[in-house]
Parts: structure tokens; sequence; C-alpha cells
């Protein structure tokens, strides 16, 4: 114990971190975790054949103009509310119909994608 100015003992701090306890410091060969052989991760037998793979870019490909289309209104609806916040009077007021506008077009678009789902 080292003495600090005031006359009080204080710990000597030899580093600033602690060696690893427990299962960190445990490198033993009779502590390995797991005994025996175990076996080595393997291919799954079901692969998926070609069809199987166009079926699912076809229903990429279905939804994704649908969801391209909503992601463009929703990015100009952002664009519409944030320049609303910056306006006063009328053009604030037309900037509100704006973005009412693409907000109604969002909605119809994402009921028009739940139909086809």
């Amino acid at each position: 114990m080292a003495t600090s100015p005031d006359g009080t003992k204080t710990p000597i701090i030899e580093s600033m971190t602690s060696k690893p306890t427990g299962i960190m410091n445990n490198s033993s060969k009779a502590n390995r975790g797991t005994t025996g052989s175990s076996k080595g991760g393997g291919e799954s037998k079901n692969k998926p054949t070609k069809g199987d793979l166009a079926k699912k870019s076809d229903v990429v490909d279905r939804y994704k103009e649908i969801t391209d289309n909503i992601n463009d209104t929703t990015r100009a609806l952002d664009r519409a509310n944030k320049s609303a916040d910056r306006l006063w009077g009328k053009a604030h007021l037309d900037a509100m119909a704006k973005s009412n506008k693409l907000t109604l077009k969002e909605i119809d678009l994402l009921k028009q994608k739940q139909k086809e789902a």
C-alpha cells in the first residue's frame, strides 16, 4: 500500500486490466468443452432445384416494381414534409396539400401490394 498526500493508505494499481479467469483461462486438454469426436457440418440433403429458384425470383420481381414505387413515394413524402416545416402561410398550406396527396398515393400503393400478396 502506498501513502497518499493526505496521509491515507491507497492500494497500488499494478495494471489496468485483469488476467482472464474461468473458462477464458482454461486451456488444459481435459477441459476442452467437448469430448469424443464430433461430426462435421454437412450439406443439406434438400437442395433447391432450378425451378424453385426461378419461382422465388418471380415472386421478388412481382413485388419489385410496386415496392420501388412505394419507396419513391415515401421519399417524396419525406421531402414534402421537410419543406412544409420551413414554410409559412399559403405556401405551408400548399405543401401540406401536396403531402396529403402523396400520403393517399402511398396508401393506394400499399393496398395494391396487399391485394397482390
